[in-house]
């Protein structure tokens, strides 16, 4: 399991490392979408159950930290070309 699945966000700079993170690693989806409707191009599941568990975790602390998660990821997807 990626570490930054477990680690709180308590902090918006957090919030911004995880989706960062994810991003980079081809990972990033929208936030409001939940991971365990995610899939790969074949049609398989991007995250197992137990991931899929942290990252809910981590997406409602980052709705709590961050006036709108969903829009910083529209502005990063402009910035680093990446995104979903």
């Amino acid at each position: 399991m990626n570490p930054y699945f477990t680690k709180p966000i308590k902090t918006a700079d957090d919030a911004i490392v995880f989706f960062f993170v994810l991003e980079q690693g081809g990972l990033l989806f929208h936030p409001e979408d939940d991971p365990a409707s995610v899939v790969n191009a074949t049609g398989e599941a991007l995250f197992s159950p137990d991931e899929c568990v942290q990252l809910r975790a981590r997406l409602d602390e980052a709705f709590e930290v961050m006036d709108d998660p969903c829009q910083y990821i529209l502005d990063m997807s402009i910035v680093y070309g990446g995104g979903q």
